[in-house]
């Protein structure tokens, strides 16, 4: 093998490892690290935090970054409808989540009520400067996260 070639995969296979462990980037990963935090009252510190991380399936361990959101007392994750990680919330509500450094064990809902998904968009626009979306509700899946 070429010493082009080697670094190349000597680098994918670093990746793959990481990822292992924890989210890199658009990489999912496994287990989120770290103790485990009793819920914060108000989630309004949360607002500062760009990226979190949500593992899924306690079984085998899934994580993933994600932008997500304050609206209300709630705090709410989205991906398109079809990323894996929604199935997989889908079939099992319990999930974690870290944010600001900090690992919260939540459950998730489906969010399915016209007003709430307002106010959640409501909120993802604001937060990140993203366009209103007409066919927000149809092609996002948006869940709220309390406790289990």
């Amino acid at each position: 093998m070429h010493s082009a070639q080697f670094r190349l995969a000597l680098a994918g296979l670093v990746l793959i490892a990481a990822a292992a462990c924890e989210p890199i980037y658009v990489f999912p990963g496994g287990a989120l690290s770290g103790p485990e935090h009793p819920l914060p009252d108000k989630w309004a510190f949360a607002d500062d935090e760009e990226v979190v991380q949500l593992e899924a399936r306690p079984s085998d361990p899934y994580s993933v970054n994600l932008w997500g959101v304050r609206a209300g007392p709630h705090y709410y994750v989205s991906s398109s409808s079809g990323a894996d990680w929604v199935t997989m919330v889908a079939d099992e509500p319990n999930v974690r989540l870290r944010i600001a450094g900090r690992i919260y064990p939540l459950s998730a809902t489906a969010v399915t009520d016209p007003a709430e998904l307002d106010a959640v968009l409501a909120a993802y626009v604001a937060k990140y400067d993203v366009d209103p979306n007409d066919d927000f509700p149809a092609s996002v899946a948006v869940f709220r996260l309390a406790r289990r």
